[in-house]
C-alpha cells in the first residue's frame, strides 16, 4: 500500500525524516502558542493560511539583519527550521523531501544532516550580513528552510555539472530551472527571501565541489559522529533561542512595569498639584481632577491621596517621582527630567501658586507622553502574551 511505501522511504532516509520532524515540530508549536489558525487571503497569499505573527516567530527563532549585529549568531540556524505559514512549510517540505533523500543517499544521514546544518546557517549567515549592504531593511524578518532547499538545488546542480554524463547534465539543466524560477518568483512576490535563497545556492554549490570527498564511503562510527554534531548544532542554538527569548519576554515585561510605575507616579504629583491648588482656590471651578487619574467618574472621593495634607502627600511621592524621571530620562542631561526634578523640589519647598503649577505640567506631560509611547513600544516589541 502507498502509505506503507511512504513510511519505508521515512525509515530508509533518517536524516531527512528527522529534519522533517522538526519543521513540522516548531511549526505546530508555534501555531499553538499563537492559539489560532488563520485563514485570510489578501496581496500575502503566502502568508494567508496558517499564517504566524512576526512577533511570535522572532520568539521561535526567526532571523533580522540586526539580530547578528547583536551577535545573536544561533537565529542562523534556529531560522532555517522556522516557518510563517502552512503553504510556506509545505512548499519547503516538498523541495526537502525530494532533494534531501537524493543528497542523503550519497553521503549518508551522518553527512547529510551536517552539510544541511552548515547551508543554512551560513547561507542565513551571511545572507543576514549582505542584505543591509545592500540596501536592504536590516529589520525585516526572515526564515524558512528554503535556504536549505537552495542550498540542496545549487549542490545538485554543481554535482551535474562536474559529473559529465549525460544524467548528470540532465540534472544539472533542471537545478538550474529551478533556481531561475525562482529567481524570478522573487523579483515578482516582495516576501520571498531572495538573499537566502541567492546564499543558500551559493553555499550548496560549493559544498558540491567536494562531492567526490563526501561520497566516500562513511563508517558507522563516523555517520554516527557527523549527524551527533548536527543535531547537537542544532541543539544549542534551540536552546541559546529560548534563553534569549525568556529575557526578551522579561525585559518586555520589566519595560511595561517601569513605564506603567512611571505614568502613575507622575500623575500622582499631578493630581496632589490640582488638589491643593483647588483647595487654595487657585484653579477654575470647571476643572476635572479625573482628567488626572486613571478613575472612572464618580470615584474620585476614594482616590487614597484625595484626604493626605499636602506636604505630607509630596513627601510620600517623592521617592516615586524621581525613580519616574530616572526611568523615562533620555540622558542624564536631559532637559525635561532635570526640569520636572528642578520644579518638583520648588513644590516641596515653597506654597503652590499657578505659575509653578503651570509650569510643571509642561515637563510632567512630556514624561507622560515618554511613558505612555514606552508602554506601546514594549507591548509591540512583545509576543503580545
Amino acid at each position: 500500500m502507498r502509505w506503507r511505501e511512504q513510511l519505508r522511504e521515512f525509515r530508509d532516509f533518517p536524516g531527512t525524516t528527522i529534519l522533517t520532524v522538526i519543521w513540522v515540530g516548531v511549526y505546530v508549536a508555534s501555531l499553538v502558542y499563537q492559539g489560532s489558525f488563520t485563514v485570510e487571503f489578501n496581496s500575502n497569499i503566502l502568508m494567508g493560511l496558517g499564517g504566524i505573527d512576526t512577533k511570535i516567530g522572532h520568539a521561535f527563532g526567526d532571523a533580522r539583519a540586526i539580530d547578528f549585529y547583536e551577535h545573536q549568531w544561533w537565529r542562523a540556524v534556529t531560522s532555517s527550521v522556522f516557518h510563517y505559514s502552512f503553504l510556506h512549510i509545505l512548499l519547503n517540505l516538498f523541495g526537502l523531501i525530494q532533494l534531501g533523500r537524493l543528497v542523503e543517499s550519497w553521503y549518508g544521514t551522518g553527512p547529510f544532516l551536517l552539510v544541511s546544518v552548515v547551508i543554512g546557517g551560513v547561507g542565513n549567515l551571511l545572507a543576514g550580513y549582505v542584505r543591509p549592504m545592500m540596501g536592504g531593511d536590516p529589520a525585516v524578518h526572515c526564515a524558512g528552510g528554503s535556504t536549505l532547499v537552495m542550498g540542496l538545488v545549487g549542490l545538485c546542480a554543481m554535482v551535474g555539472w562536474r559529473s559529465k554524463t549525460r544524467i548528470g547534465r540532465s540534472m544539472q539543466r533542471q537545478m538550474v530551472g529551478v533556481l531561475v524560477l525562482t529567481a524570478i518568483l522573487g523579483f515578482l512576490i516582495p516576501v520571498i527571501d531572495n538573499y537566502g535563497h541567492t546564499f543558500g545556492s551559493l553555499v550548496g554549490g560549493f559544498i558540491g565541489l567536494f562531492h567526490r570527498r563526501l561520497e566516500q564511503i562513511w563508517s558507522r562510527g563516523t555517520q554516527f559522529a557527523l549527524g551527533a554534531i548536527a543535531l547537537g548544532v542544532f541543539g544549542v542554538c534551540g536552546v541559546l533561542q529560548y534563553r534569549s527569548t525568556v529575557k526578551e519576554i522579561e525585559t518586555y515585561k520589566l519595560e511595561i512595569g517601569n513605564s506603567t510605575a512611571a505614568f502613575g507616579a507622575i500623575e500622582r504629583v499631578q493630581f496632589y498639584l490640582a488638589k491643593e491648588m483647588i483647595e487654595r482656590g487657585q484653579l477654575n471651578r470647571h476643572f476635572n481632577r479625573g482628567e488626572f487619574i486613571a478613575l472612572p467618574k464618580g470615584q474620585q472621593n476614594e482616590h487614597p491621596g484625595l484626604h493626605t495634607p499636602w506636604k505630607i502627600a509630596i513627601a510620600e511621592a517623592q521617592p516615586d517621582f524621581e525613580k519616574a524621571c530616572v526611568t523615562l530620562a533620555y540622558s542624564p542631561d536631559d532637559p525635561v527630567t532635570n526640569r520636572a526634578l528642578e520644579l518638583f523640589r520648588i513644590l516641596e519647598r515653597t506654597p503652590v501658586n499657578p505659575a509653578i503649577y503651570t509650569a510643571f505640567l509642561e515637563p510632567t506631560n512630556a514624561l507622560k507622553t515618554r511613558a505612555q509611547t514606552m508602554y506601546e513600544l514594549a507591548l509591540a516589541r512583545g509576543m503580545g502574551r
